[in-house]
């Protein structure tokens, strides 16, 4: 079973999207028949089993294969890298990891991130070709096809940010990263650079979801209400 491969090799910090996923799917019960704009799904005797299938197999759309990820096994305690202890209540920005047009998520033509399943978030045209840090962090997922970064603010934030849609079929090509998995990086430094135009040639959209993959932990996710900005410019605000 794909859910049951990614829950056994799951990333630690992002263990919460496969069950984010299956909750959020368990509402595709409520479609009627030919209503439901989720396709593939067979909207007969639907159960949250073949719910979980389906948003397993965007879970792979969005991560592809690898033998890298994390080892962790149900046995072994769950570890918080690098995040430091804060007060019961805080706020903490997460800056614009590209300079571009910011776009609703809602609006993003993939149900996976419009959905919210993943999370809270925003998306953002990037008008150039470098992506970096929103905050200062630990790296703790690197897609092998590199075209998707997991990030954990010191504080606790993790943001997933994936360069464009269906780019996991690129399998890594105009992707060149400066980081790895464990490696801590500074706020605006430049963790990966892309081949924006390569990409749209290869018929693919570029616009980049930026997903707030543990928003239950937090009370509110703000988006800051504009239409461009630039990289290192306030993006979102968490409040716990």
């Amino acid at each position: 079973m794909v859910w049951m491969y990614f829950w056994s090799h799951r990333s630690k910090p992002f263990q919460s999207i496969l069950l984010c996923l299956c909750r959020a799917a368990g509402a595709v019960n409520n479609c009627k028949r030919n209503q439901c704009k989720i396709p593939f799904i067979h909207l007969g005797n639907l159960d949250w089993r073949g719910n979980c299938y389906y948003f397993s197999d965007y879970l792979i759309r969005i991560f592809g294969y690898g033998e890298d990820t994390a080892k962790q096994t149900d046995s072994e305690p769950a570890e918080q890298v690098g995040v430091v202890s804060q007060p019961d209540e805080y706020e903490e920005v997460v800056y614009s990891s590209l300079s571009g047009t910011v776009i609703p998520l809602s609006e993003v033509p993939d149900p996976v991130f419009s959905s919210g399943a993943m999370g809270e978030g925003i998306a953002i045209e990037p008008a150039d070709n470098k992506l970096h840090g929103p905050f200062d962090g630990t790296a703790v997922m690197v897609a092998p096809t590199k075209h998707a970064i997991g990030l954990r603010s010191n504080n606790g934030v993790e943001v997933l940010v994936h360069i464009g849609l269906d780019t996991v079929k690129l399998e890594g090509k105009p992707f060149d990263l400066t980081v790895k998995e464990g490696d801590k990086f500074h706020q605006d430094e430049v963790l990966i650079e892309f081949n924006k135009e390569w990409i749209e040639k290869q018929g693919l959209k570029t616009v980049t979801p930026v997903i707030i993959t543990n928003t239950q932990s937090f009370q509110e996710i703000i988006s800051e209400n504009t239409k461009k900005l630039l990289s290192n410019q306030k993006l979102i605000t968490v409040v716990k």
